[in-house]
């Protein structure tokens, strides 16, 4: 499947020979996200996530559905998601129909700005729609205000929050 949309890009479905320039968007994705922490790592983390992405990408691609962004003409990739359609249990508390899962959508900042997120979340959500989800979720980080921004834009309300407390606080005696 796939869909040609804005500025001569198209998005498809990943396939094993998207190994290499997966591995290298996930790793841009994971120091995009890690930019933003507050500790510092001495780049142990980084390489033990290639190396996870070197022995599990290939079963990631084939159990999931795993969506490229790229020119149509160039070749020239824009960025990727990762879907999945999840069958919760029947006594889920907020509802037992299925529920299409984002768990990662990244534009390339140097491709940001030309509504790619925008068309490719569309997409995303259409798809995930057509395979018979609900409901939909992403998780986003809170200081990603541009990308917060636009699933509110899309539609998404605010479902759960996340809390994280750092160990070399001291919380507060009263």
């Amino acid at each position: 499947m796939a869909l040609t949309r804005r500025n001569g890009f198209f998005i498809r479905q990943a396939t094993a020979k998207d190994r290499e320039v997966l591995t290298t968007l996930m790793l841009d994705f994971w120091q995009f996200n890690r930019a933003h922490y507050s500790r510092v790592h001495d780049g142990t983390a980084l390489k033990a996530y290639r190396q996870h992405l070197e022995e599990s990408l290939q079963e990631v691609i084939r159990q999931d559905e795993m969506w490229i962004v790229e020119g149509q003409s160039t070749k020239d990739v824009a960025g990727y998601a990762r879907t999945r359609l999840f069958q919760p249990p029947p006594y889920e508390d907020n509802g037992a129909e299925p529920v299409g899962i984002i768990d990662e959508i990244f534009i390339l900042p140097s491709h940001r700005g030309q509504d790619l997120g925008k068309t490719f979340l569309r997409f995303l959500i259409r798809t995930l729609k057509e395979k018979g989800a609900v409901h939909i979720r992403l998780a986003s980080y809170s200081w990603n205000t541009g990308a917060n921004q636009l699933y509110q834009n899309l539609g998404f309300k605010v479902f759960a929050y996340s809390w994280e407390w750092e160990g070399n606080n001291t919380p507060p005696e009263k």
